[in-house]
Parts: C-alpha cells; sequence; structure tokens
C-alpha cells in the first residue's frame, strides 16, 4: 500500500502542515470494525511499501487523525466485505452538465443503487456567479462613497482657502515672501493628509479585526493586512489634498492686498 503522507489540519484556530510518517517502509496491525455496531470485524496487517505527497483525484490531503491509503481494489476487498464497501467515482469533464444527465439517467434505469452526485464545476459556476453579483454592489457602492468623499475634501479645503483669504493678505502684507507662502500651503497639505490618516487607518484595522473575528467563528481565516491598499489611500489622499490646495491658493494668489484686508468674509 502507499500513504499520502501530506496532512494538512487545524488546531486553536492554527493552520499545521507537515509528513504524518518517516518515509520508512513497514508493517502496520490494523483491527476493521463494523461502522454501526463498532464490533471488530477483521483483524489484518498492511504493508507500507512506498509513500506520495501527491494526492489522488477527488482528495487534497491526509489528516493527522486519519491517514489515505492507495491500494488496488482487490486488497480492498481482502479487507472488507462488498456489500459494506461504498465506491466515489470522480471524473473529470469538460462538458459537466452534459456528462451529469447521462449519468443521472443511467444511474436510474438501477432500482438497487443509490447515488449522490457532486458536480464540483456546476457548484463552482454558481458560487462564482453569485460573488459577481455581491463584488458589483459592493464595488458599486465603495465607489459611491469615495466619489462623495473626495468632493467633500474639495469643498472643504476650497471653501476654507477662500474663508482664510484676508489671512493669506495679511500674511503678505507684513513680507511673506512666495516660496515662503508656498512652504506654508505644501506644509498644511501635508497637515490635512495625515490627519485624514490619523483617524481612517485605526478605524479600517478595527473593522478588519471585527471582520476575522467573526468569520473565524466558523473556520480558520488568517488576518491579512492590505499594506497595498493603504499604500495607494496614502497616495491618492495626499496627492488629491496637494492638488487641490494648490488650485484654491492660485486662485487667490493674483488678489490684490488691499482689497483682500478690506473683505469682511
Amino acid at each position: 500500500m502507499i500513504v499520502l503522507n501530506i496532512a494538512k489540519d487545524s488546531f486553536n484556530n492554527k493552520r499545521y502542515t507537515g509528513k504524518i510518517f518517516e518515509e520508512k517502509p513497514f508493517t502496520a496491525n490494523v483491527e476493521i470494525t463494523h461502522s454501526e455496531s463498532g464490533e471488530i470485524t477483521k483483524n489484518a496487517q498492511l504493508n507500507i511499501v512506498s509513500f506520495t505527497d501527491k494526492a489522488p483525484l477527488g482528495y487534497s490531503n491526509s489528516m493527522f487523525y486519519g491517514v489515505i491509503l492507495i491500494t488496488n481494489q482487490d486488497s480492498v476487498a481482502s479487507l472488507i466485505d462488498n456489500e459494506l464497501l461504498y465506491y466515489d467515482i470522480f471524473m473529470e469533464s469538460k462538458n459537466d452538465l452534459m456528462h451529469e444527465v447521462e449519468i443521472r439517467e443511467y444511474l436510474n434505469e438501477s432500482d438497487e443503487v443509490r447515488f449522490i452526485i457532486y458536480n464540483m464545476k456546476s457548484e463552482y459556476r454558481n458560487t462564482s456567479n453569485t460573488i459577481l453579483v455581491m463584488e458589483v454592489f459592493v464595488y458599486g457602492f465603495i465607489i459611491l462613497i469615495s466619489l462623495i468623499s473626495v468632493m467633500n475634501i474639495i469643498n472643504t479645503i476650497t471653501t476654507n482657502v477662500q474663508l482664510r483669504r484676508k489671512e493669506f493678505a495679511m500674511l503678505r502684507s507684513v513680507g511673506m515672501t512666495p516660496q515662503s507662502f508656498d512652504k506654508m500651503v505644501r506644509f498644511e497639505s501635508v497637515f490635512y493628509g495625515l490627519s485624514s490618516l490619523m483617524f481612517g487607518f485605526p478605524i479600517s484595522l478595527f473593522i478588519i479585526a471585527l471582520i476575522n473575528q467573526t468569520m473565524s467563528d466558523g473556520f480558520i481565516v488568517d488576518v491579512q493586512i492590505p499594506y497595498g491598499s493603504f499604500a495607494f489611500v496614502t497616495l491618492v489622499i495626499f496627492t488629491l489634498v496637494f492638488i487641490t490646495m494648490s488650485y484654491s491658493v492660485a486662485r487667490i494668489r493674483s488678489d490684490n492686498i488691499v482689497d483682500a484686508l478690506k473683505m469682511d468674509i
């Protein structure tokens, strides 16, 4: 017999991967028990002659508490009564729907055969379609919220600069040079960007942790922090703030200092 000697399992929300046995041929004494009564039906010796880490079609890997043995039908028949055996038959098909119908019709002709057909391709298609619909709604909502946020940032910065026209005129009147003025604008752009990120990043990390905690109740989920998305958002925020500030300030740069100081905004 051949042992599938690669195991993957989970315990306490951690994944473990490794080999079950040292890859040396050995003989194992086993007891064959009835699945319903638990009665020992046979004692047998299994000769393990080889090991592999490539699972047969339809299987993924062994478990640390259960081993997959690969052998021929005659060896299985010598261990277990044919009446107690059930068979899993796996097949690959380019036209899965047609073959599913043909197999179902063929098996339905016999009243003595009980069977379950599981079409993984069909399930995959249905799952993919469901995910696609969800992605359309989710990403559409994200894009809508993003556009609203961008317009809100532009409107807030533009309004803030317009309200400070008198302040900027006063700074220029006491001798602030254009270079110093530009430096001040760039510093404020960085300050606005950092202020938004200081609130945005902790909230995002909290939501990620909350989602992970919710999903880990059903199955193991690795915590993945989207560093690429964070870097992209940081770049977009600073670019947006800098461009908006530069545009707003450029509109008031040519203002007459005396007229601006007389304004009552």
